[in-house]
């Protein structure tokens, strides 16, 4: 996986070699070189820059301080490979998807488990906040897109529509909505109305 922060200069890479390597974009130099023991699947900047966070193969979550590289802590609760990570926009709360069907809330400050979310009946692939922190959304090998209220844990809906798994649910950076793409390369783009709990969902497809 390679992916940057918004907004930094530093991309930064994850391998099943078990390295999470942050690289110099100008030079082209490697910067740093973290070792999280096992294949490292995702991995997520805080949004102040700070922390950076990796799930592993090893169903663990290392979050490391970017820029001395230091290892904070191991978050341990997930049964299976730890698929995706992602800081919530304000940087209090990490969550992350999981293969044991799980959605994980957890204290970004502490490590502490908030919560767990379950109701996937297959590989959790990708987890994604909304802008605004409230809402968090799942995708699933089970072809499903779950969004759940982050504060109650409640599990607000549940998008159907794809035929095959969805690996990735990023949230769009100034709209309430996901863009949810499945294994086959169909996309489907739901757009989320301001008021969830009065509203009905209004989905637009492409």
């Amino acid at each position: 996986a390679t992916c940057r922060r918004r907004g930094a200069g530093q991309p930064r890479s994850a391998s099943v070699d078990g390295t999470v390597k942050i690289w110099d974009p100008a030079r082209g130099e490697l910067m740093r070189s973290l070792d999280s023991d096992a294949s490292a699947n995702s991995i997520a900047f805080s949004p102040d820059g700070k922390l950076l966070a990796s799930g592993s193969a090893d169903q663990t979550i290392k979050v490391w301080d970017a820029a001395g590289g230091k290892l904070l802590r191991t978050l341990e609760g997930h049964s299976f490979v730890v698929s995706s990570v992602v800081f919530s926009p304000d940087g209090a709360s990490l969550a992350s998807g999981s293969w044991d069907k799980t959605v994980k809330l957890w204290n970004a400050a502490s490590g502490k488990l908030r919560r767990s979310l379950d109701g996937h009946t297959a590989n959790v692939l990708s987890v994604a906040f909304s802008p605004d922190g409230k809402l968090l959304a799942s995708g699933s090998a089970d072809w499903t897109v779950k969004v759940w209220d982050v504060a109650s844990a409640n599990l607000l809906r549940t998008l159907k529509g794809h035929s095959d798994q969805v690996n990735c649910v990023p949230s769009h950076p100034m709209e309430r909505c996901w863009l949810r793409g499945a294994m086959k390369g169909r996309s489907k783009f739901g757009t989320w109305r301001r008021a969830i709990s009065c509203a009905p969902l209004r989905a637009i497809r492409v």
